[in-house]
């Protein structure tokens, strides 16, 4: 009994996880309009595009219990599901002969559970699966008694299980086949009964006819139709390296059906055996029938023991004493699975136990808010809407009753040109405008629109990669459709000009930069931090009690990442226009030196040789004209934003919300770290990293932390491994960078092919990372093998700075780590808190950083590692705190009489008194590019003196002109417009030159506009 208790628990414990699968929502749907009276059989209530089609909707009594428990309490939705699986595993344990060999009976039903876990989702075939376990139950109970009974009234019960199937699930049919397979079974075996299971077979039929449908139900299940889900590819072509434990399950059931057969060829002709060879066909035709196979294969291993096992062990004769070994290691096995299971892990899924039902909030809201513009008129009663996923549909047709969609999950029912066009439509959006072949599958797309008469696009996907190309399309297609609404990551499009005798939609577009830059519009980041480091859950906590799908605004995060990609080609034109315009007024020149492999008019070197890193170099060399003219076009474009930076101000508002929301949610970390990694390299910021080092540096701390802290939370995130590889090569970080690489080569190999990625694609895609990350462990040991050669006589700080220097900054933190204070010293200390920064490891610095430290690491380097810190975490106001702190050096100039005064000051002071003496300074030797040549005057010292002054004053005020920009900066981010304003201008009031903040306030406060 104990076991069969683990085999009940286990099967409790695989069915007890989210429901994510958004048809939930499509049979809340249902139920709901039969409860409401909105829907009479045979119709369709939810799609515009099935009219004059039969709907046979064969599960609408689970529909109505589904609605009404959800009406209850949703979280029950999947405890009666849980309990209806339990009911199951019962059954199969019975069916495997539990009472004779119990054993074996729970290894083979743990075997089966194992098999069916991922397929036990929220949705009427569940039903299915408990009744074909007690069809079979009941068969094999009657075939086994001394006298087989195959009357009617003997077999009532399954005649009423068959009358509720049949308005339960489509595979009802699988009832009456099974007793069409025991009847064969019986026929060959030779049984011989007082009455025929040919009546049972007929009976069996004609209770199913008692459904709203009658006849037209008895139709192929929708789930048999799918081309995509073969259960032979499911099994020949599972990403092995992750031990996908319900394939090598499915696998040991077969070998074990082929085994049974081998040993038992007397039983090849009965029901059982009938039935397992069919289902077995069936699921690998199939991936949907492989539960039925598992749950008729139950039998099949407590036989072959008792054929194979069982005499061996009875001629062994093996002492008593150890009889308890084979019920201890059963036992053990079905722990082992439970506590497996409790995880996720025998599933795949690698998620903690639940009992709730998933909602996107990205299609609830999008849902919600056309509902909400169906209620107040501003969408008309004639629009009609495409929905680009089906998922999308499923949400629409439970959020939002009053929209008719254009094609659902039940493609079944569908005409074939509805479904060919969805598909048409959906492949059209999801190739990139730029694409060969887009223009022409764009236009058939654009004809079957209009001919449908739709009037708006809702936009949302799970998949990611098409969600991207999808939204990249829109946009680069202003055009035709404009953006007038985001949830999350979903988005409404309408129709830029209306169709004829059709009005607009009265919705204003999404107006990005006002978003952004515009105080009174678009949401803001919390200015504190989360106030902890973000944990990954620990295996053993196993169960959610509440719903953890906080998504937060990461989903809106992820959007305007997308816009930002989506706008390059317009940005890259826009730069050309300006370029061109720049070259023309300069008119740098009109004749090239011969041999030039540029055209002779100076305004005609082409902009893109730079940009598309396509530049012909002549055979006789490049001209110094022509290197000229590229390093102009460098700087042109380097100064040039590549997309709307505030697109990426808005992702990184959401991103913060979203973390504050949910601290250990890795995608809103993972749109972080995008944000800031494109912050850094795709906008007017990487044309003043040489003038501005400091800006450098904290965009890089901010994109590692984030990035890091993803891959904390979600070690398989491709992604993220992808682009730390990329950021640590960049700044030479080369054994953090493998460890990387080695992870995107680990989890690619794991995960398998992405989205739309060809099997030879796939391949090669792991062939270069293969290399890949051979060349950089190569590259990698080589250097160590140096530093530990070269450094062996250096102390722990030398040896540090050596393997820094040699592109291993993680063994140098390594170093660091296990020596003392004493061994490294102050430099050395400075040096591991920026090293554990560029690791991702705030929360090792934050403990090291002390503010009894500040007067052993100076004021300048504790403050600065406070902003970075704060700074990562999203906490503004300490960020801020600390930059003011930095600000407030001041200056002492003994001989004019200021103490304490801001450099600005001194330097007005210093140029007042001389200039009111009469003196003279040469101009060349000036460096304040914002001070004007001064008139004639006295110097009352040495003018070498004096320059040397005004050099260390300037430097001082170009200091005070980074943090104010810095400021500036992490306001913009935190959503704070007009601090942001005040500090850009206090940079400009303090350094008017061509210095690098200064020329990034310009740009910024040019994006923010006038008050």
């Amino acid at each position: 009994m104990i076991a069969a208790g683990l085999v009940l628990v286990l099967a409790f414990l695989l069915a007890s996880f989210p429901a994510r699968n958004s048809e939930v929502y499509r049979h809340l749907a249902t139920g709901r309009a039969l409860v409401e009276g909105s829907y009479t059989f045979g119709t369709d209530p939810f799609a515009y595009t099935t009219d004059g089609i039969t709907w046979v909707n064969s599960s609408w009594l689970c529909d109505v219990v589904l609605y009404a428990t959800h009406q209850s309490c949703s979280e029950r939705l999947v405890i009666v599901k849980a309990m209806l699986v339990l009911t199951l595993a019962a059954f199969m344990l019975m069916i495997a002969g539990f009472g004779k060999n119990p054993w074996t009976a729970c290894l083979s039903v743990a075997l089966a559970l194992v098999c069916i876990g991922p397929h036990l989702i929220l949705a009427p075939q569940v039903v299915s699966y408990l009744f074909f376990g007690f069809t079979l139950w009941w068969l094999i109970r009657t075939q086994r008694a001394s006298g087989p009974d195959w009357s009617l009234r003997a077999h009532w019960p399954l005649f009423l299980v068959f009358g509720v199937w049949a308005n339960c699930d489509g595979w009802f049919l699988l009832g009456p086949a099974t007793v069409a397979l025991f009847c064969l079974g019986r026929k060959l075996e030779g049984g011989k009964e007082s009455t025929s299971p040919l009546s049972v077979l007929f009976f069996s039929l004609a209770v199913c006819v008692l459904n709203p449908h009658h006849v037209l139900a008895f139709r192929i299940p929708a789930m048999l139709s799918d081309p995509t889900a073969s259960g032979l590819d499911s099994l020949l072509f599972a990403p092995w390296s992750a031990f996908p434990g319900p394939q090598i399950a499915f696998a040991l059931l077969i070998a074990l059906a082929l085994v049974s057969v081998v040993v038992n060829r007397l039983a090849i002709g009965s029901p059982i055996m009938l039935a397992c060879a069919a289902l077995l066909g069936l699921s690998l035709y199939r991936s949907a029938a492989i539960p039925l196979f598992a749950i008729a294969a139950c039998p099949l291993v407590p036989q072959l023991g008792g054929r194979i096992v069982r005499p061996r062990v009875e001629n062994a004769q093996a002492p008593r004493r150890f009889q308890w070994l084979g019920p201890m290691a059963v036992i053990t096995i079905l722990v082992s699975l439970i506590v497996a299971a409790a995880p996720g892990w025998v599933q795949g899924s690698f998620e903690p136990r639940g009992w709730h039902v998933h909602v996107d909030p990205s299609m609830k809201g999008i849902a919600e808010q056309i509902s909400a513009w169906r209620h107040d008129g501003r969408l008309p009663m004639h629009a009609r809407g495409f929905q680009s996923s089906v998922d999308l549909t499923h949400y629409i047709e439970w959020f939002c009753p009053g929209e008719k969609v254009f094609l659902d999950g039940r493609k079944n029912l569908y005409p074939a040109d509805v479904v060919v066009e969805f598909d048409r439509i959906g492949a059209a959006l999801a190739t990139g405008a730029n694409d060969a072949s887009s223009g022409r599958a764009w236009a058939d797309a654009r004809e079957i629109l209009r001919a449908r008469h739709i009037t708006h696009l809702v936009i949302a996907d799970q998949v990611e990669r098409r969600l991207v190309l999808t939204l990249q399309h829109l946009w680069q297609r202003t055009g035709d459709w404009t953006l007038v609404n985001i949830q999350g990551r979903a988005a409404v499009f309408v129709r830029a000009q209306p169709l004829p005798g059709q009005r607009l939609a009265g919705l204003p577009p999404v107006d990005f930069p006002r978003l952004a830059f515009d105080p009174t519009r678009g949401a803001v980041a919390p200015r504190r931090g989360i106030g902890r480091e973000p944990r990954a859950k620990p295996w053993w906590d196993c169960i959610t009690w509440d719903q953890p799908d906080r998504e937060g605004d990461h989903g809106e995060a992820f959007l305007h990442l997308i816009h930002f990609e989506a706008m390059r080609p317009a940005n890259l034109q826009r730069s050309r226009l300006i370029w061109e315009a720049e070259v023309i007024v300069a008119q740098l020149g009109t004749v090239a030196p011969q041999g030039s492999v540029l055209p002779a008019l100076a305004g005609c070197y082409p902009y893109a040789l730079y940009t598309t890193s396509q530049r012909p170099i002549p055979a006789s060399g490049p001209t110094p004209l022509d290197g000229l003219v590229f390093q102009m076009i460098a700087a042109h474009s380097q100064s040039q934003d590549q997309g709307p930076p505030g697109s990426l101000f808005l992702a990184l508002r959401a991103a913060r919300r979203a973390v504050r929301d949910n601290p250990d949610g890795a995608l809103a970390h993972l749109a972080l770290g995008r944000a800031y990694e494109r912050l850094q390299h795709q906008t007017a910021e990487r044309g003043v990293a040489a003038g501005f080092p400091l800006l450098e540096q904290l965009r890089k701390v901010q994109a590692l932390v984030a990035l890091n802290r993803a891959v904390l939370l979600k070690p398989d995130l491709v992604s993220a491994h992808e682009l730390l590889a990329s950021l640590y090569l960049e700044g030479h970080g080369f054994d953090l960078a493998l460890r990387h690489v080695q992870a995107m080569l680990r989890f690619s190999k794991e995960t398998g092919p992405r989205w739309s990625e060809s099997r030879q694609d796939f391949v090669t895609r792991i062939e270069r990372l293969t290399v890949q990350e051979e060349n950089l462990g190569k590259l990698v040991r080589d250097r160590l093998n140096r530093v530990d050669a070269q450094g062996f006589k250096l102390g722990a700080y030398g040896k540090a700075r050596l393997a820094e220097s040699n592109g291993l900054p993680g063994y140098a933190l390594e170093i660091l780590l296990r020596s003392s204070y004493g061994e490294f010293g102050r430099e050395g200390a400075i040096m591991q808190l920026h090293l554990l920064l560029h690791a991702g490891r705030t929360g090792d610095a934050r403990m090291m950083i002390d503010p009894a430290q500040e007067k052993s690491m100076g004021a300048f380097n504790y403050h600065w590692l406070q902003t970075l810190l704060a700074a990562a975490d999203g906490d503004y106001d300490q960020a801020d705190e600390h930059l003011q702190r930095l600000l407030a050096r001041s200056v002492n100039l003994p001989d004019l009489g200021l103490w304490g005064v801001a450099p600005r000051t001194a330097l007005a002071w210093m140029l007042g008194q001389q200039m009111l003496t009469g003196g003279s300074i040469n101009p060349g030797q000036a460096v304040l590019q914002a001070v004007p040549p001064p008139g004639p005057w006295q110097a009352p010292e040495s003018q070498a003196f004096f320059i040397r002054r005004l050099e260390a004053i300037g430097s001082l005020s170009r200091e005070n002109a980074d943090w104010h920009t810095l400021r500036g900066l992490l306001a913009l981010e935190s959503g704070a417009i007009e601090p942001a304003r005040h500090a850009f201008r206090a940079t400009l009031a303090e350094w008017h030159g061509e210095h690098g903040a200064a020329l990034l306030a310009r740009n910024y406060l040019r994006l923010l506009g006038p008050k």
